[in-house]
């Protein structure tokens, strides 16, 4: 199958830079006509300077994001716009519009392919981005999203098992995403050894802390605006941080779980558990970050009730259920 870079693919996925950049130039226009009318200026005192300079510059607050999706497109566009491809069963054939000859690649000339996607995968203005590396005999190939998308190239291209996956924040295409990932290895509870490895997920847990903080950051400000907004993000912060607070580190070794939280530790075997379940509506409350909550009800062996909340790895939640199911 034919590929080429897809125009009106890469214009959706720029849709919400667009919008919030128009956003932004109203922004500035609006509290500069605020801060600097006649009327309303007063700089009598520092903290009067303070508050109309923060006021007039607040806008400059969506750059963070507005600056990231500059680069993104840009690189995107710069990989994109003159590469063709032709996937087959087993082969890829790249043609890119500065050279006459293509460049055809056997499965078995490959190395490794490595998956390169936004760590934050719902999020609105990154989430479409993303690429593969195609490694073979120490170079690289990108195929960019706007010409092929991992869904559709491997239709074409068939099962390929060393495939790597690389989760920065934002994936600007840079070798610091890719180089050096490996297949990442999902959890395999017939391949457990002594030594406890770790049943919960580890990726978001920085990400969920700068999640808190933001929303506590949102919720200072909004208590300048009004009353509506601030009641409004005082309880969505406290919603989430409620939700976060609630997960558990749990590791798990031979036929039992250790349960973390803070500085206790609990040991539980595989008998004392009661029930495992997800809770699929905190994957709306935790902004899509991770995957939705497990639930696990346990009785020790003093006849005591416990649940426990945790967000797990990858496949650790089907894995622990058919354990349960058929112990």
């Amino acid at each position: 199958m034919h590929f080429e870079f897809k125009k009106t693919s890469f214009i959706l996925a720029n849709l919400g830079a667009f919008f919030l950049t128009a956003f932004t130039v109203w922004f500035f226009i609006m509290t500069y006509s605020i801060t600097f009318k006649e009327d309303n200026l007063s700089f009598s005192s520092f903290f009067d300077v303070a508050f109309n300079l923060t006021f007039f510059l607040s806008p400059a607050m969506f750059l963070i994001v507005l600056i990231p999706s500059y680069i993104l497109s840009y690189q995107y566009w710069k990989y994109s716009q003159n590469l063709e491809l032709t996937v087959g069963d087993g082969y890829i054939e790249v043609l890119n519009n500065n050279s006459t000859e293509p460049i055809v690649i056997k499965k078995s000339d490959i190395q490794k392919i490595v998956s390169v996607q936004s760590m934050a995968k719902h999020h609105r203005l990154f989430s479409q981005f993303s690429y593969l590396v195609i490694f073979k005999e120490g170079n690289e190939i990108i195929l960019p999203c706007f010409v092929v998308t991992q869904k559709d190239f491997f239709n074409c291209f068939g099962k390929y098992d060393n495939l790597g996956e690389s989760y920065p924040f934002t994936p600007f295409i840079k070798p610091k995403n890719y180089v050096g990932i490996n297949k990442i290895p999902e959890f395999s509870l017939p391949k457990l050894i002594d030594k406890p490895i770790k049943l919960s997920g580890t990726q978001f847990e920085l990400l969920r802390l700068l999640v808190i903080a933001g929303l506590t950051f949102y919720t200072f400000t909004a208590y300048f605006v009004g009353q509506t907004w601030f009641i409004g993000s005082f309880a969505v912060t406290l919603a989430i941080s409620f939700i976060l607070c609630l997960h558990k580190k749990v590791l798990i070794a031979g036929n039992k779980l250790i349960i973390r939280h803070f500085n206790s530790e609990s040991t539980f075997s595989f008998n004392e558990i009661d029930s495992l379940d997800e809770i699929q509506w905190t994957t709306v409350l935790s902004l899509g970050l991770s995957d939705a909550m497990v639930r696990m009800r346990l009785t020790d062996h003093n006849g005591i009730h416990k649940t426990v909340y945790f967000f797990p790895r990858k496949k650790g939640y089907i894995e622990l259920k058919n354990k349960l199911g058929h112990k």
